[in-house]
């Protein structure tokens, strides 16, 4: 199953970057007292806060003003954030020092807020605006076109998501200022494989992932480059290169180890495992990917959601695999509405092993799950097919040289 990044995971799509995702080891610590204010449940909150010397005092400088409200948004205070920022954007001369420093956090503020609402016209809305007002700061522009890329990727729009990825690369390709801008030209170039991936252009996947790769050994990035490692693997494995697969795995592996292991890339972490397991048991290492696998149980549901999904899916194989089949049954019962939301490549995967065990028990026992499965399946080809339909996807890409 393939899996999409936001400071978060989802159960489908596949991962892809922000350019915030590397901002937790920044917060600094802010006195909670400020914080209780801040998210105060008073009509005038907001006003308070801002007549508080000591509160302004620390705000005012763009980039402690970012930290807070980045301290804030992992905290889920979405509404009180957006409050906030746009109550500073009308205070003329809020913020000392570099307005345009405040300008590029405030795009970076919105594209979190806006997409952890789902408010996606908000965000689309803000970014264009962005976009259109300060067309002479690059760093403005690849926000505002990285958010358009998360917002219109959510719609399903995958053409305009690819095209403003498109746009960022030759932004950045004409820059001056190219050789400071490695991780946002990364970031595109890596994007423009999560399309490829979800499309199923595996080969053209597999070379953006490449030449993203190429990009960050210019830059100190371990965290980003497990995240291609990651995407990569996928790829491979639905090449029918299991082995190959299994290699990117454990150079991911070894990363993540030697790095030292933060909350975000422990999530990274237990994600690559889970991978690992599903490639063993593809080989039928059923033991090697046991013994991952029980690290993962007893299943706990609160866990990120690809968490979950990937241990359910890989239990289910290895059940499979051994031909525990009454068990199988009984643990596909238990979770089957939360496997129907899986991505389609996944539910492909698992569908085999349904008619397999369908003709084990009988249709009397599994058929009604194995027909649901079917029409969930056939429901997602058809929205797949659709998009593949409207896309110009095709195209052959020429990458800026490294």
């Amino acid at each position: 199953m393939i899996f999409y990044f936001k400071d978060s995971y989802s159960i489908s799509g596949v991962l892809y970057l922000t350019l915030t995702s590397n901002f937790s080891k920044l917060l600094m610590d802010i006195n909670d007292e400020l914080i209780e204010l801040f998210i105060e449940k008073t009509p005038d909150h907001i006003h308070n806060l801002a007549k508080i010397d000591e509160a302004v005092a620390q705000f005012k400088d763009p980039d402690n003003f970012w930290i807070l409200c980045k301290k804030l948004i992992n905290q889920g205070y979405y509404k009180e954030v957006v409050k906030f920022l746009n109550y500073t954007e009308v205070q003329s001369g809020f913020f000392t020092g570099d307005e345009s420093k405040y300008k590029r956090h405030a795009v970076k503020i919105y594209l979190e807020c806006f997409y952890g609402l789902g408010k996606i016209n908000n965000l689309i809305d803000v970014c264009k605006r962005y976009k259109s007002t300060y067309p002479n700061d690059i760093y403005i522009q690849i926000y505002a076109l990285t958010g358009l890329f998360v917002a219109y990727k959510n719609r399903g729009d995958y053409d305009s998501a690819f095209n403003y990825m498109i746009e960022m690369i030759k932004l950045i390709n004409d820059s001056d200022d190219k050789e400071k801008l490695n991780i946002e030209l990364y970031s595109a170039v890596f994007n423009i494989g999560v399309i490829f991936q979800e499309f199923g252009y595996i080969d053209k996947a597999l070379r953006s992932y490449d030449h993203a790769l190429k990009i960050l050994d210019k830059v100190e990035n371990n965290a980003d480059r497990t995240v291609v490692w990651l995407n990569k693997a996928l790829c491979l494995f639905r090449q029918d290169q299991t082995n190959k697969a299994i290699d990117e795995i454990d150079q991911c592996l070894l990363k993540l180890k030697q790095k030292g292991i933060d909350k975000i890339d422990f999530k990274l972490y237990k994600i690559a495992r889970l991978y690992k397991a599903r490639f063993l048991l593809e080989l039928n290492k059923n033991k090697a990917a046991k013994d991952i696998l029980d690290d993962f149980f007893p299943l706990n549901k609160n866990n990120e959601s690809i968490i979950v999904f990937e241990t359910i899916m890989n239990h289910l194989k290895y059940l499979r695999n051994i031909r525990d089949f009454g068990n199988f049954y009984q643990f596909y019962i238990k979770n089957a509405q939360l496997i129907a939301n899986g991505d389609i490549d996944s539910l492909n995967v698992l569908l085999p092993q349904i008619e397999h065990v369908t003709n084990i028990l009988g249709h009397r026992v599994f058929g009604n799950e194995l027909k649901t499965l079917k029409e969930v399946i056939n429901k997602k080809k058809l929205v797949l097919e659709k998009l593949i339909q409207r896309s110009t996807l095709e195209q052959e890409l020429i990458f800026p040289e490294i």
